[in-house]
This record gives C-alpha cells, structure tokens and sequence, in this order.
C-alpha cells in the first residue's frame, strides 16, 4: 500500500492547522508516545470505560493521526525481548525483567494476530503517560510504533479533525444545522456494532440504504422481514428464506452443546418454550436439517410448534460461506405468517456468523462485514443474540439493529453498542429514548421538532448520531430509493 507522505499532504496539514489554529496547541520539542515504545498504554488493553473517559477529557480538542504500517516491527519486538532477556539473566536486575516482560507481551499479541503502524499525532490532547507534538518537517516518517488494538482507543478520543490513511469504513452521514459534515467511522470504534431507531415513516429504511450506498467497500448480509431491499439493490443476491437458507440447526461454527444451548435459549426467546428435546438432538451425530426437523416433531413435547417448522423448511440448504460472498439480503417476508419462525432463523443466523468471525478474525480488526437486521424487535430481546452483543470487541464485523421502539431492547443495549442513530419523532417515543441514551434538553428540543423526510422534500432525514462521547444533531442525507 503506497502512503502519501508529499508536499501535497504537508501543505494540507499546514493549512488544517492554520485554519485550527485557534484551538491547536502544539509543542515543537516533544514526540507522541501512546505506542510500544513509549508510555505505559500499550502494554494493557484499555477498557471501554477507561477509553471513554479518555474521549471525555479530550471532546471538541483537534488533532492529526497519521498511520503507516510498520512490517518489521515484529523482528525489533524479537531483538528487544532477547535482549532485555539476556540482560535480565547475567545481571539480574529488576528493571531488566521488567522491561522483558513487557516485550514478551508485545509478542504474544503479535503472534495472536495484532499488526503494527507508525503513528504521528498532532494538535491539543491529553494522553495517559504521553507526550504530544511534532515539528511540520518530521510528518513524513512517524516513528511511534502503535498495535493493532491500541488503534481503537485513538479515534475514540473525539477530536474534532482526524486525518487518517487506516480507517476503511467511513461514511458520510449527512450535515449539522450549520452545514458542517457530519460523518460515521465504524474503524475508529471499540464496538462497531449499532441501532437505528425511529417511529414509522422517519426513514429508518432510508438512512440505512443511504449509508450502504455509501459505504460500498464493504461486504453487507441483510436480513429483510419486509421484503424492502431487494426492490432497491436490484444487482445484489438476494435469496427467499423460503427457498433457501443454511441449515439453521446445525452446529456450523462451533461444537454441537455450544448450539445446543444456543437453540434452547432462541426458541425460548421466539416461541416462548423451553424444550429439552433440543438438548437431546445434538448428543448424537447431528442428522441434517429434514431430519433432525422430523426428529424434533415425532420426541418434543412441543410438536406442534417443530410440524410449523418442517412444513415451513426451505427447500434448499445454501453454503453458509455464500451468504458472506459479498452483498447478500436474505428475504423473510414469504414467511411473515409465522413471525416466530423468522425470528429463530435470524438468531441462529446472526449466532453463526458471530461465532465465525470470532474464531477466524483477531480483536481490533477494521470493518469488512455488516450484518443489518431490520425489523429488529424479533432478536432484539433474545438472550443469545446480546451474549454475542456483549463479547462486544470489533473483529471486522458490525451488526446494525433497525428498530422503531427503544424497549424492543434489553436495558443495557446502550452501554454495547458502539453507535446510534436516533431519528425525530413524537413527544412519548422520546421520552422513552431520552431516558434510555441521557439526552440533554438540546439533544430533546431537536427531536421534537419532529419534521419528516416528505416534508424535507424526502432528501434529509431529522435525528441524532450518537457516538459518545458528544451526540451529534444531524439532517441525515438519504438517497434516491433506486439505484
């Protein structure tokens, strides 16, 4: 990957200065310090409440990050250990232990899979252990090595300008009510996942089409109860659950009790039962879905339920790798007879791809896959579905509930998720969001304003991005419906 450290980017940076200059605060004699080699940050991973503290302290400052892949680090971080090793052996001193244990563990997450950059910042923050600055002549080389999982907690800092070349997955979300770019960087957070709320007819649809359309690098899985997406992204694949679909009882990505209990949780969830049975099925070879259905039907005291099942079955069972190609809905609205049904077939979807990206893809990792679940009240209460919600570290997957009503969720959904979209509406559906994401009086007069899309000439769309630690007021740019 070729990196523009140019006169062109220089002049670029100088200007962003000059024009931030009022609120730049920059020491020319100092270098940053938030990775391997300096400060105390790099050896711990900091935990969600330490990052937000840090953003708090640090909300409204403006900085630069510059990010540049560093591929010989690992062979220094072997040099290091082996030398602080050696000496903490033949001179037994303390400090020299110490100093090789931290390297050790700067290996250990090397080999898990973490990667290194050089990083540059500059401008007003305050870093634990750290000092900030660098001269303008000094932009092109960073020389502060940073991994992979030390990269979440830097954006999370809330600067009001950040220039990076590492984040994939930015989107522009629209404009504030002065005109200022309001934008969305699923990369710069610790938790990627995110919930779109609003009443009908305030474009949550929209603003999720808006966002894809717009974000066309990644790889999308839909899942699509109302049959909306496939009318509008007419040259993706979309399959009818009806037809074809993975083997939703099969354990696929992990051991046969694992699913197990995954199933008994989500059927307890749907069809409101709690069947042994499906504990019995996966203490022997796992049948197949035709069979197992079948099985299910003739040995759970619940059979009339697993017969809703097997008439209901797809009729063809798709590679679960397929639906992770690339740009895929899923269509459930054959099926909308038997909501339960669609809500089981969500939740073990969702459950496989979890488990999939959690045992192929390490912690820190930029986007690559979104998983929209619309109509999301059919999962969003479900048990199993927020124990994933909850293991919570990004690992190149973002999971998006759209929702119409904040008590589809459980109470805790706010404080894992890592972004919200919060669109107007009337008075009773925002005091419930109010109380729920601690809105400000600010926050709550611009929800009530309460003014449609078709009134907005269905361009723009009223509402709130909320990425702690400041909520954004925004007019959400939504796009033409077809493509």
């Amino acid at each position: 990957m070729k990196w523009p450290w140019s006169i062109v980017t220089i002049i670029v940076l100088a200007a962003s200065l000059a024009v931030h200059s009022r609120r730049f605060m920059i020491n020319l004699s100092s270098h940053p310090s938030i990775g391997v080699i300096e400060g105390n940050t790099v050896f711990t991973r900091l935990d969600s409440a330490d990052r937000l503290a840090i953003a708090m302290g640090n909300a409204g400052r403006d900085f630069i990050l510059i990010l540049k892949p560093d591929p010989v680090f690992k062979t220094t971080a072997v040099e290091e250990y082996n030398h602080y090793r050696e000496l903490a052996v033949t001179r037994q001193r303390g400090r020299f232990e110490q100093e090789a244990i931290k390297w050790r563990i700067v290996l250990d997450r090397l080999n898990e899979g973490e990667l290194a950059y050089k990083a540059l910042i500059i401008g007003d923050l305050r870093l634990p252990t750290s000092r900030m600055g660098k001269a303008l002549n000094h932009l092109n080389e960073p020389n502060t090595t940073v991994l992979t999982n030390d990269l979440q907690c830097i954006p999370v800092f809330q600067g009001r300008s950040l220039e990076t070349g590492l984040s994939h997955a930015v989107v522009d979300v629209g404009v504030d009510r002065f005109n200022n770019p309001v934008t969305l960087d699923l990369d710069a957070l610790g938790n990627a996942h995110g919930l779109i709320l609003g009443p009908s007819g305030r474009g949550k649809t929209r603003t999720v089409m808006s966002l894809i359309k717009r974000m066309p690098q990644l790889n999308y899985l839909i899942l699509d109860p109302e049959g909306e997406y496939c009318r509008v992204f007419r040259d993706w694949y979309c399959i009818n659950a009806g037809d074809a679909y993975i083997d939703y009882l099969a354990p696929i990505n992990e051991e046969a009790h694992v699913k197990a209990n995954f199933i008994y949780e989500a059927l307890r969830h749907s069809f409101n039962i709690e069947d042994d049975a499906v504990l019995a099925l996966y203490e022997r070879e796992y049948p197949g879905l035709g069979s197992a259905l079948n099985w299910l039907t003739n040995n759970s005291k619940y059979s009339r339920y697993w017969r809703i099942m097997n008439a209901l079955r797809p009729k063809t069972i798709i590679d679960f790798n397929t639906l992770l190609s690339s740009r895929v809905i899923i269509n459930y609205s054959q099926l909308r007879q038997e909501d339960r049904l669609v809500s089981l077939m969500m939740q073990a979807l969702v459950g496989e791809v979890f488990n999939a990206f959690l045992t192929t893809h390490s912690e820190g990792e930029l986007v690559r896959q979104v998983i929209t679940a619309d109509e999301a009240y059919l999962i969003l209460g479900s048990k199993p579905i927020w124990s994933l919600v909850r293991a919570g570290r990004k690992r190149g997957l973002s999971l998006w509930f759209i929702t119409q009503s904040i008590q589809d969720a459980p109470p805790g959904m706010i404080q894992n998720l890592g972004f919200s979209i919060i669109l107007a509406g009337p008075d009773a559906y925002i005091n419930e969001v109010r109380q729920h994401f601690g809105l400000s009086q600010a926050d709550y007069d611009w929800l009530r304003l309460d003014i449609p899309p078709r009134l907005l000439g269905g361009e723009w769309a009223m509402g709130i991005l909320y990425a702690p630690p400041t909520p954004r007021h925004a007019y959400i740019r939504l796009e033409e419906e077809t493509l």
